[in-house]
């Protein structure tokens, strides 16, 4: 009995993890998604929107801090580097984010690469390097790009375009430049600058 129903459980996991990715897949035609500047009335447009729509997959949050949370994002487009810990991130265009080894991605932060700004829809990439830390809620907008080691507070909002230098604190709403760590040794923690 019990093993049966453990079975059944994997099984059913594997088999919605699959249909999952193949439904994200499937949206982008089985292509990436590609840094676009369009109106809200042409078709690219329509079709970005259909996709990021589809974004919220049941998946990706109920392996919220599993090791298998990074794999189920890489399968669904995302460069995701090795030991990424995700405690639940929100990523609406993964094909247009990069994020490298060592990061840590909290819980409810965001990484949008996409805005509607009077009525024009910008998208670009995000790119967070290694060792870089998103607090709680942080949200992080199109165009970022997040230098080694560099870390945003919890619920501060990184405006689009920003590019933070190597292990810099970033806090508040908008971000701003609050300070630097020292960058971590072995056997040694980070500390404030």
């Amino acid at each position: 009995g019990a093993i049966g129903l453990f079975i059944a459980s994997a099984l059913t996991s594997v088999i919605a993890i699959a249909f999952y990715v193949l439904l994200e897949r499937a949206s982008l035609g089985f292509r990436t998604l590609k840094p676009q500047v369009a109106t809200i009335y042409e078709p690219t447009f329509w079709r970005h929107e259909r996709h990021w729509k589809l974004s919220d997959s049941p998946i990706t949050r109920m392996f919220a801090g599993t090791p298998f949370r990074p794999l189920i994002l890489r399968m669904m487009g995302a460069k995701v580097g090795r030991r990424v810990y995700d405690g639940g991130a929100i990523l609406t265009d993964r094909s247009l984010v990069e994020i490298g080894d060592d990061a840590t991605l909290n819980e409810r932060c965001v990484i949008q690469a996409h805005s509607l700004e009077e009525g024009a829809f910008k998208s670009d990439y995000i790119r967070i390097a290694p060792s870089c830390t998103l607090g709680p809620a942080a949200f992080v907008h199109y165009g970022v790009t997040m230098g080694q080691g560099s870390i945003i507070d919890a619920d501060s909002f990184v405006m689009k375009g920003e590019s933070l230098e190597p292990y810099s604190i970033w806090r508040g709403n908008p971000a701003k430049l609050r300070g630097f760590v020292k960058p971590v040794v072995v056997g040694a923690s980070a500390t404030p600058a």
